[in-house]
């Protein structure tokens, strides 16, 4: 039986890190992000790929972090389109509608977000409640972006074991 075939191939999932992740400061989310990454190794998930992350983030993750990143550090950077801009700006306006500047950190947010969307991923992983997980619900009517917790998104996967 090719894996293809095996029952377990069929519950490949894409997810998408915010780099808040690397380090979450509660200890539920950490086991649970420790449990993914061994999804991970095991073939269970397609793709975990990480959200643009400052060199200071890449720093304090843990060592077996920092070993997969580099080959999977996602940053869209490059809008090209007049289209992407404008889709950028209705994120901005989603997450930060009275804001007219936004400081380096919410600006990461909008690119994440904007590059979790474009890259169609299942489900975004963050802990970040000022921003993002608060507006879970909203995300997903607008973005078609599922906004989860470490701990969630293992809850969804094991549920299909």
């Amino acid at each position: 039986m090719n894996s293809e075939e095996s029952p377990l191939y069929r519950l490949l999932y894409t997810i998408f890190l915010d780099s808040c992740t690397f380090y979450p400061p509660q200890s539920d989310e950490q086991l649970a992000m420790g449990k993914l990454w061994e999804f991970e190794e095991k073939g269970l998930i397609r793709a975990m790929e990480v959200a643009e992350a400052t060199s200071e983030e890449i720093e304090r993750a843990p060592a077996k972090v920092k070993n997969r990143m580099e080959s999977r550090l996602i940053s869209c950077d490059s809008i090209e389109t007049f289209k992407e801009q404008e889709e950028l700006v209705g994120i901005k306006k989603l997450l930060f509608p009275n804001k007219q500047i936004l400081a380096d950190n919410e600006k990461r947010d909008v690119r994440n977000l904007f590059c979790a969307q474009k890259m169609g991923c299942d489900l975004f992983v963050t802990v970040d409640n000022c921003h993002i997980l608060k507006k879970a619900d909203v995300i997903k009517e607008k973005l078609r972006v599922r906004v989860v917790t470490p701990t969630q998104c293992l809850k969804e996967i094991s549920k299909e074991l």
